[in-house]
């Protein structure tokens, strides 16, 4: 999980809507790119895990209801990312 400080206005402001697919990039991903995110406005509107499948990724209300979103990327090995990630790094986030 990577925790963003973008806000509800930030994303609003960038038009995203839930269920729009988005593309994630940092210089730290050994693509560069992290594709098919799907975008969800609210935490009601976040499928239970269940439904989400082995591989998802996701942007989301932070689950401590903080006021900013993250980023779950679940069955992808992130173990490398996370390691040179620091406090800070620039994460670009745009429509597919």
């Amino acid at each position: 999980m990577i925790t963003s400080n973008w806000t509800r206005a930030a994303v609003e402001k960038a038009g995203f809507k839930t269920g729009d697919t988005l593309t994630l990039k940092c210089e730290k991903f050994s693509s560069g790119l992290v594709t098919g995110v799907v975008f969800y406005a609210s935490a009601e509107d976040v499928p239970p895990p269940n439904e989400l499948g082995q591989q998802a990724r996701i942007l989301c209300p932070s689950p401590r209801e903080g006021g900013t979103y993250i980023i779950r990327i679940v069955g992808m090995d992130m173990s490398s990312v996370a390691a040179h990630l620091a406090v800070l790094d620039p994460i670009d986030v745009r429509k597919f």
